[in-house]
C-alpha cells in the first residue's frame, strides 16, 4: 500500500508547492518510486500549470539542442539532457492530476491509486475556508510543514499545526495520520539564532508529538528556476545543493519511505 503525504500549510506563499515538486522529483527520478501528484489546490492548480510549462521547456531544449550551442541555451538543454537519461533508465515522468477539494473525490481517488503508487503527494491550497479541508488532511498519512523566521507565517501555520496535532495526530478513530514534521524553509543564516529557538522551543513544549526534521531549506531564489524546481527532472548540477536543497529532499523521502 503507498504512502500518502502533504506539504501542508494555511499560509499561502509559504513554498508548499514548489516544495511539492521538488521532493515528488526526488521520490520519482532519484528513489525511483512510482509517484503520483493530486493538484488539489482549487484556485491556482499550480502544479498543473508547473508541468505544462515544464513539457514546453523539454521541446524548447530538444530544439536548442538540434540547432544550436549557444550559452543562452545551455539551460535549457540540461533540462532536456536530464530528461532523456531519465528515459533511457526507463523513468516515466510522474502524472498530475487535478482535483478539486471535495472529500469524496479526493478519497475516491485515494482508494483507487492508492495500491497502485509508492507514494501520492497532495498539493493543497494555502486556506482552510474549504470545509473539505480537514476531511481530506486527516487522511494523509504524513504531514510536512514548512516554516520561516516571518511571523505572518509562523502566525498562520502554527495554529493549523497545533489543531493537527490536538485533534487528529495518533488518534486513530478519526485520522490516519502517523507523522507530521515540521521544518525550516528560507532559513537565513543571518537572522538572528534567538529567533529560531524560540520557535524550537514553542514546537517541543506544546506540540511533543511533530517531530522536527534535521535538515532546513535555505533561503534562495534558486528555488524557482527551472533546473530546481521541475516535474521532470531532479534539481541538476550545482542546483541540488543550493539551500541544502538535496540533503532536506532526501531527509523527507527517507522519512516517507521508511514509514
Amino acid at each position: 500500500m503507498g504512502v500518502i503525504v502533504s506539504v501542508s500549510g494555511q499560509k499561502g506563499g509559504c513554498g508548499k508547492s514548489s516544495i511539492t515538486v521538488i521532493l515528488a522529483s526526488y521520490l520519482a527520478y532519484n528513489r525511483k518510486k512510482k509517484v503520483l501528484v493530486l493538484d488539489a489546490d482549487t484556485y491556482q492548480k499550480s502544479l498543473i500549470t508547473c508541468r505544462q510549462d515544464d513539457i514546453d521547456i523539454i521541446k524548447m531544449g530538444k530544439e536548442a539542442k538540434e540547432t544550436s550551442n549557444s550559452i543562452g541555451d545551455r539551460a535549457l538543454i540540461d533540462i532536456y539532457e536530464a530528461y532523456v537519461e531519465n528515459k533511457k533508465n526507463g523513468i516515466e515522468p510522474y502524472p498530475i492530476i487535478a482535483l478539486p477539494l471535495k472529500v469524496d473525490e479526493i478519497l475516491s481517488a485515494f482508494e483507487k491509486y492508492v495500491d497502485e503508487y509508492d507514494v501520492i503527494l497532495v498539493d493543497m491550497p494555502g486556506s482552510l475556508d474549504n470545509k473539505d479541508y480537514f476531511k481530506v488532511a486527516r487522511n494523509f498519512d504524513v504531514i510536512f510543514l514548512p516554516f520561516s523566521s516571518d511571523s505572518f507565517v509562523f502566525n498562520s501555520n502554527y495554529p493549523f499545526i497545533r489543531y493537527m496535532h490536538d485533534k487528529y495526530l495518533g488518534n486513530e478513530e478519526k485520522s490516519r495520520i502517523k507523522h507530521i514534521y515540521w521544518f525550516w524553509n528560507r532559513y537565513d543564516k543571518s537572522t538572528r539564532q534567538s529567533v529560531y529557538s524560540a520557535v524550537s522551543d514553542l514546537m517541543k513544549e506544546n506540540l511533543p508529538n511533530v517531530e522536527s526534521l534535521d535538515n532546513a531549506l535555505g533561503d534562495t531564489k534558486a528555488m524557482s528556476n527551472q533546473k530546481m524546481r521541475n516535474t521532470m527532472t531532479t534539481p541538476i548540477g550545482q542546483f541540488a545543493s543550493y539551500g541544502n536543497c538535496e540533503n532536506c529532499m532526501q531527509e523527507m523521502c527517507d522519512k516517507i519511505l521508511n514509514l
